[in-house]
């Protein structure tokens, strides 16, 4: 390993080996921090930098992010495809990530933060600024960070959170080989997720659409027309969850639009819960994980076990059931008047989006 004062890895180490996470990018201090790192703290994540061991403090180093892109400089992307899970939120895509990680084969990064400090720094005006260049420069240097092998031939994999979602085709395009895999969920089953949740969920999806909106304009008839004075706040609440789920629906839709050639496939909350062999073999085949059939079995008896979120709580489905079940009794009263006002939404004759 290359140590440079005193025992500080060196520019070229913290960028080329994995073992040092790249746990966020300062765009206004240009710099880029890293941590030590263990894979499999990394893989028993759901939130690779909420993780108590990575967040020691004083463990971590910080380089300039001019140092990377002198080091970066007339080098190629990684090897190998580019590998992304894109989600809409409460769709079991971390399950999906989970049940797709297999040591030596395949590594799942899920949701790490650099990648929300890159796309925040478009809303930032940061690229109008830069120039176009000089973006995918950095961008390329992030994502590599995420696409390195631990060991031979294991493939990595990115399961961002869904709040980049209004900007996949900033993160896909001029990637080499992108394959993407794209994890959704049906509007009443999104609707549930969410209430579910209750006031924090609630309140993550509301300002996921403000997010949206700054990544994608042209909504704003859309918002308005969900936000209707005359009827009950609890019923323009679902209508916002439903205009959360339109967008990125529309946001899937623009990627495979706006990047032609990308690698694709579709997973629906329902196939990752009920098929979920069939769903991990999906997976495998799009990104090229190699997944044996006696490995996806493996994976899915030990993983489907746990709730995805936290993988030390045994997962109930009855208990599970239950919980919707009184969400559905509870919310009755708005949830099919939300989900009508969706289907009107989505006829392809009442396309309220401005775009």
């Amino acid at each position: 390993m290359n140590m440079i004062d005193g025992g500080r890895p060196s520019v070229e180490t913290l960028l080329q080996n994995p073992s040092y996470f790249l746990t966020g990018l300062d765009m206004v201090g240009h710099a880029l921090s890293f941590v030590p790192a263990e894979r499999d703290v990394l893989s028993a994540e759901a939130f690779v930098d909420r993780s108590q061991a990575l967040n020691r403090p004083g463990a971590g180093y910080s380089i300039p992010l001019s140092d990377a892109e002198s080091w970066a400089e007339g080098r190629n992307q990684s090897a190998g495809p580019s590998c992304f899970m894109f989600h809409m939120s409460f769709c079991g895509s971390t399950l999906l990530a989970r049940a797709c990680d297999v040591a030596g084969k395949a590594m799942a990064y899920k949701e790490p933060q650099a990648l929300i400090d890159l796309v925040s720094s478009l809303v930032q005006g940061v690229r109008a600024q830069q120039g176009e260049g000089w973006f995918y420069k950095v961008r390329d240097i992030v994502l590599d960070q995420f696409f390195q092998p631990w060991a031979g031939e294991e493939r990595c994999f990115i399961k961002p959170s869904n709040w980049v979602n209004g900007y996949l085709p900033d993160l896909v395009r001029r990637r080499v080989d992108p394959r993407v895999v794209l994890v959704t969920i049906d509007p009443r089953d999104f609707l549930v997720a969410v209430l579910r949740g209750g006031r924090e969920r609630i309140d993550y999806v509301c300002r996921l659409v403000v997010e949206l909106q700054k990544a994608m304009p042209g909504y704003d008839t859309l918002v308005s027309s969900a936000v209707d004075q005359s009827q009950g706040p609890f019923l323009n609440v679902a209508r916002l969850i439903l205009v959360a789920h339109h967008i990125q629906r529309e946001a899937f839709d623009a990627l495979l639009a706006e990047v032609p050639g990308v690698d694709a496939c579709r997973v629906d909350f329902q196939q990752v819960t009920k098929s979920p062999e069939a769903s991990v073999a999906l997976v495998s085949e799009t990104f090229g994980l190699g997944l044996t059939s006696a490995d996806i079995e493996a994976n899915v008896a030990s993983v489907y076990r746990y709730c995805a979120k936290s993988q030390g709580v045994m997962f109930d489905a009855g208990k599970m059931s239950d919980a919707n079940t009184a969400v559905l009794d509870q919310y009755q009263y708005v949830i099919e008047p939300a989900l009508a006002w969706y289907a009107a939404l989505e006829a392809p004759e009442r396309r309220l989006s401005e775009a």
